[in-house]
């Protein structure tokens, strides 16, 4: 099988903190966070996409899950 990748993702990021997430996509304003990527590699491989970097997402505790706090 042989892939195809017109233009590859200049720098890929991986912050394990919420606060690294945000420093990195301040840093990089055309940078897209990605969380998965189906959605992402869909419009890459379409070629209406070719983000400059990613920052992800997946190694960040505090985005893994939610709970209700304070009612």
């Amino acid at each position: 099988m042989t892939t195809h990748a017109p233009q590859a993702t200049q720098s890929v990021t991986l912050p394990t903190s919420l606060d690294e997430a945000v420093a990195a996509l301040g840093a990089m304003p055309a940078a897209v966070p990605v969380a998965g990527g189906t959605d992402l590699m869909a419009a890459v491989n379409k070629g209406l996409l070719r983000p400059s970097g990613l920052v992800g997402l997946g190694r960040i505790s505090e985005l893994r899950g939610w709970h209700y706090q304070d009612g």
